[in-house]
């Protein structure tokens, strides 16, 4: 998929998106103002962000915060926690990053990744190690989607990782956070923006995964 193109479906998508929320709280009976937010903050948020503005990184803390709040009203704990910690402390971290770019005290990218076999046998071990403590735990806390959310927790942290490197890989790993959201927001009850908001996720990075999708290659040149 050509910029040019995906600029124009991401904008598609925005607009769209935001006329949905807008239509729908309108029109739908007792509307909670606190859920509406959700998709409001969270489509503007990812608009300015992919912009480079950095106030959308601020934005996206509030919205962050919001949608935990209302998460853990459902018992969704994982969303909760995972939410709460790794994206308030991940968004902290690239809003960081983009004042040492302009002030020159670190430089702006791409990191090599590391393909030994020892790296790569950790790195799994470590996933699944931390599947398996967080289902435990988020079950035990009375989470409603244990291994879901668990699976979630994980996608967001390796996204804020493949972030800061600069990753493209980090599309797919958000993408397929989404959709594991999307599907556990369509069976919880009184959901409507939080699919909304979800639905614009999923769409905005399956676009900036088509874009990037040529710089991304996970075939491994194993020493």
């Amino acid at each position: 998929m050509t910029k040019g193109k995906a600029e124009k479906l991401l904008n598609i998508n925005y607009a769209l998106s935001l006329l949905i929320t807008v239509l729908v709280a309108k029109y739908v009976k007792h509307v909670n103002i606190t859920n509406v937010t959700i998709p409001l903050f969270g489509i503007s948020a990812m608009y300015l962000v992919h912009k480079k503005k950095r106030s959308g990184f601020i934005l996206l803390l509030i919205q962050t915060i919001i949608y935990s709040s209302v998460a853990i009203r459902y018992s969704l704990v994982g969303e909760y926690y995972s939410n709460m910690i790794i994206c308030t402390i991940g968004n902290i971290v690239l809003l960081i990053k983009t004042y040492m770019v302009k002030w020159n005290i670190i430089e702006l990218g791409l990191k090599k990744k590391s393909n030994t076999k020892i790296f790569i046998f950790i790195q799994y071990a470590l996933i699944i190690g931390t599947f398996v403590l967080l289902s435990n735990w988020f079950d035990n806390i009375g989470s409603l989607f244990p291994n879901l959310e668990s699976i979630n927790a994980i996608l967001l942290f390796i996204g804020f990782k493949e972030a800061w490197n600069l990753h493209s890989e980090r599309y797919l790993f958000w993408l397929t956070k989404g959709f594991i959201s999307l599907y556990i927001w369509v069976k919880v009850e009184d959901r409507i923006f939080c699919i909304i908001f979800f639905s614009f996720y999923c769409i905005n990075y399956l676009i900036l995964l088509l874009k990037e999708r040529e710089k991304i290659n996970f075939k491994k040149d194993i020493d």
